[in-house]
């Protein structure tokens, strides 16, 4: 009788997120054949904010200790008697965690901003104040914060061996059952893929135009640009892979038989595969840039004694701050035994040996 045990432990905690827009404006404004001493205004705000908050936190704890025993069993005081044989263990899992995998955005963000527009005023009397003021305010600001907890631990003892083969006249073969083990174990986390996200960019074509304006007049054209793009990403992965394996096929004896067969434990092996990605970024951040601006303000046909102004101020700042850190532990403990068989006090008795032996670890780990 052979066991099997498969254990598959598939975690995944995900939040797909996704924003998309890009939009135009235009902006038309005139005062035009306003009398004297006139107060002609046109005044244009745009503000424009995209705050996103993502918040992924992840605490996983798996725990797995199988113990299986299929041998210490004893044939004595036997006639005749046909020898043991032990079942074979196969244990095996898929502990490969998906955690927290995505990132700013998690999908697309465009966000171009494409605006065009005109201010002006044209024929106005004497005495008159003519303003045309501009004034744009765009914030881009995402914050992530990714937390991966996973604490993968597997302690598995198997016996198939401790048999005993005494007292017998005739007596035939004994053997402790394989033992194979084949488990993954790891996590992927703060990372993801996806459509670029693309911050910013677009253009700006703003005009002001003071035409045919009265003596003694005010005219200014006044146009303020400010263009914020902020991107925060921070990832914190914390992972500890504890295996710890014990197998035993060994510790057989066949003792005071008149005639005995051969007595061998059985083999040991299996494949413990470490997985780690963490931190490895996602989608990738495309900064589309500041706004590309175009235009101005222009004073024409103003009359004697008028004061004339046109003032452009246009200011793009991106930040940019990531910060990693990751914390891996991986532990791999093997106790194995296929030895430590005795055959004495025997008339005859066949040969003994112990089990092969093959165990086979492979760890592979990409952070930051």
């Amino acid at each position: 009788m052979k066991t099997k045990i498969a254990m598959s432990v598939l975690g995944a905690v995900l939040l797909l997120v996704g924003a998309s827009t890009s939009y135009a404006q235009s902006v038309t404004d005139f005062n035009t054949a306003t009398g004297p001493n006139s107060l002609n205004d046109n005044q244009q705000t745009i503000t424009d904010i995209l705050s996103e908050l993502f918040n992924d936190s992840s605490n996983v704890v798996n725990t797995l200790t199988p113990v299986v025993n299929t041998g210490n069993n004893v044939v004595t005081g036997n006639t005749s008697a046909g020898g043991f044989l032990s079942g074979g263990v196969s244990l095996g899992g898929n502990w490969i965690q998906t955690l927290n995998n995505n990132v700013p955005g998690l999908g697309s963000i465009l966000l171009p901003l494409n605006l065009t527009g005109t201010l002006g005023n044209n024929l106005t009397g004497p005495q008159s104040s003519n303003r045309n003021d501009f004034n744009l305010t765009r914030s881009l600001n995402i914050v992530s914060n990714q937390n991966t907890q996973l604490i993968n631990s597997l302690n598995a003892t198997v016996n198939t061996g401790n048999n005993v083969l005494s007292n017998n006249t005739l007596a035939g073969t004994g053997r402790g059952g394989d033992v194979s083990f084949n488990y993954s174990l790891g996590a992927i986390g703060n990372g993801g893929s996806g459509a670029p996200v693309i911050l910013g960019g677009g253009s700006v074509n703003i005009n002001g135009d003071n035409g045919v304006t009265g003596p003694n007049s005010l005219n200014r054209n006044n146009v303020d640009i400010t263009d914020i793009q902020t991107l925060s990403q921070t990832s914190n992965a914390t992972v500890n892979n504890a295996v710890n394996l014990n197998a035993n096929t060994g510790n057989n004896i066949a003792t005071n038989n008149t005639s005995a067969g051969n007595l061998s434990s059985g083999a040991v092996r299996g494949t413990v595969n470490v997985l780690n990605s963490v931190n490895g970024g996602g989608a990738p951040i495309i900064l589309g840039g500041g706004l590309n601006f175009s235009g101005g303000g222009t004073n024409n046909l103003t009359g004697p004694f008028s004061s004339n102004l046109n003032s452009t101020t246009v200011s793009h700042v991106t930040t940019v701050t990531e910060n990693s850190t990751a914390n891996l532990t991986n532990t791999l403990n093997a106790n194995v035994n296929t030895g430590n068989n005795t055959a004495s006090g025997n008339t005859l008795v066949g040969a003994v040996s112990s089990g092969d032996v093959a165990l086979n670890f492979n760890i592979a780990n990409a952070a930051n």
